[in-house]
């Protein structure tokens, strides 16, 4: 435990999230995206944003059979002021610490938190090729990604987070905030950051030890997608993406940023719906009474957020990543080893690529490898020798 501060707990975070969250479209409800979704309108023309990553409009989805029509979803966004009370109710009565903290829910026969850290390490840069082209020298913006991913897989009290208990390979999130700054991310757009994550951690808590989270959730597409949103955090994500191409603050991106959020991941559950992975999840999105409709309805919303994100300030810069959910099934081993329920085994040049993001209180274990180890540092880029790709 961090000393000379005081400790936060989970109703402090929330209160300070709540307060900084006070940009919905009728309240001050954190939970409420800047835009509403179940107003969203085409733009009058689309213009030549369309050309950056992966264009399927809406009329186009129809001809793919993994895709199909779009319905516009009933709008549920009054339930948010409810979902949050009685999330705000748990939280002042949630017993700390809960008997399930830090379990892990991979379904990858992982034996520690440590191990899901460094697939996680493992996952990020998969991810950032795939919104980048190459991993290039952004090693804290590296780790915020991956600090802002493991909560998805495992239960982490978010005051832990906040207090410094919970480190990710030996850094806090205010080692990792700090490291941004040293990248030259600016103050307001690291403030924005860390209460995407304070809000995100809080969610993905709550999500995993909460009994009536997910029942409220189910049928609920616009409620839905909001929580999922929420709780994947793709907002940080895209604004590391912005930091690593421009200068900021991009406090005037702030919507483009939301709706690329909403766009990779529901390009990704599109994509885990074609690849067979994507019903029965834990946390499947479109899980209810009719999933036809509701698969229908999520369609909806991609593509008017897509629309949307084209008139934005800064959207050529955030759109492949937007899109990018699409591609995630196909090549990225975290989806992979979806299919197989067990961890694919790293490369030796890959795990010394991930074992040097660690920092010095972190610990080391063994991870599966089958080829011979090879030199690379993401600080300074260098490959030594030829090998594996990432």
């Amino acid at each position: 435990m961090l000393t000379g501060k005081k400790c936060l707990t989970m109703s402090d975070m929330w209160q300070e999230v709540t307060a900084y969250f006070q940009n919905g479209p009728s309240s001050s409800n954190p939970l409420r995206f800047r835009t509403h979704l179940c107003l969203l309108q085409p733009p009058a023309s689309r213009n030549g944003n369309l050309d950056y990553g992966f264009e399927v409009d809406e009329e186009a989805m129809t001809i793919f059979s993994c895709m199909g029509g779009t319905s516009r979803p009933p709008c549920t966004c009054k339930d948010l002021d409810e979902l949050v009370e009685d999330m705000e109710n748990f939280m002042s009565s949630c017993a700390t610490p809960h008997p399930d903290d830090y379990t892990i829910h991979t379904e990858k026969s992982d034996t520690s938190i440590e191990e899901v850290a460094l697939y996680t390490m493992r996952d990020t840069l998969q991810w950032w090729v795939t919104w980048q082209g190459s991993i290039g020298s952004h090693f804290w913006k590296h780790l915020y990604v991956a600090i802002i991913t493991i909560c998805d897989d495992v239960a982490i009290p978010p005051q832990d987070l906040a207090n410094g208990t919970f480190r990710f390979l030996g850094y806090t999130l205010e080692d990792i905030l700090d490291g941004l700054h040293s990248e030259g991310v600016h103050p307001d757009d690291i403030r924005e950051l860390k209460m995407l994550t304070w809000r995100q951690f809080i969610c993905q808590y709550l999500e995993k030890v909460h009994p009536r989270i997910r029942a409220r959730l189910l049928s609920q597409t616009t409620m839905m997608t909001q929580f999922r949103v929420m709780t994947g955090n793709p907002q940080g994500a895209a604004l590391t993406i912005l930091a690593s191409r421009a200068t900021g603050p991009f406090s005037a991106a702030y919507d483009a940023v939301e709706l690329a959020g909403i766009g990779v991941c529901l390009s990704l559950d599109i994509g885990k719906e074609a690849r067979g992975v994507l019903q029965g999840e834990e946390t499947e999105t479109v899980a209810g009474k009719n999933r036809d409709l509701l698969k229908s309805e999520l369609r909806w919303i991609y593509a008017r957020s897509i629309e949307l994100l084209d008139v934005q300030p800064l959207a050529s810069l955030v759109r492949r990543f937007a899109t990018s959910g699409f591609s995630y099934v196909l090549v990225m081993d975290r989806y992979l080893e979806w299919t197989r329920n067990t961890r694919i085994p790293m490369t030796p040049g890959l795990r010394h690529m991930i074992d040097s993001y660690r920092g010095l209180q972190s610990n080391h274990i063994p991870i599966s490898v089958d080829e011979p180890a090879q030199g690379w540092h993401p600080m300074n880029e260098c490959i030594t020798t030829k090998g594996d790709p990432v």
